[in-house]
């Protein structure tokens, strides 16, 4: 009886050695779980933020790619609209010019008014171009631009 009442008391202090130190275990466990949450949390808040600082950095240069065409494409707007006024212009002049003109030259100012129409057109489309041109085709629409321009500066200049 001795016996068993010794095992039972060291049962029993095991028992609650081991229940004190289970709740202190368990305490510390929770304590690391939670310090392991919080650090996910706070590691999951910044790429958040780096998320939205990126997001915010793309947004606003999309905005200065967008000012950058729209005034690229005003520009050409106005170059176009200057060179259209140069041909009329000068059409307007052969036209005034013919009145009193010869026959001869008459004939001559038919033929230049056909190829200042001519260029005339090729530039008026320009503008259509130009307006619904996209950042990414911008380089060649101002190239056909340029070189149909350029035509119609020689067209006018040789008539």
């Amino acid at each position: 009886m001795k016996t068993t009442m010794i095992l039972s008391t060291l049962i029993l202090g095991s028992s609650l050695a081991f229940a004190c130190d289970s709740p202190e275990k368990a305490q510390q466990s929770a304590d690391q779980a939670k310090r392991e949450a919080d650090d996910k949390a706070g590691t999951t808040r910044k790429a958040e933020q780096d998320k939205l600082q990126a997001q915010g950095n793309a947004n606003h240069a999309q905005d200065q790619a967008t000012i950058a065409l729209v005034a690229a494409k005003s520009d050409y707007d106005i170059k176009i609209a200057t060179l259209l006024s140069d041909i009329d212009k000068k059409v307007a002049d052969i036209r005034a010019s013919d009145l009193t003109a010869s026959i001869s030259a008459k004939e001559k100012n038919k033929a230049s008014l056909k190829a200042l129409q001519s260029g005339r057109d090729l530039v008026a489309a320009d503008v259509k171009i130009v307006d619904s041109s996209t950042s990414e085709a911008w380089e060649a629409t101002k190239v056909r631009v340029d070189k149909d321009m350029a035509d119609g500066k020689a067209t006018m200049s040789t008539q």
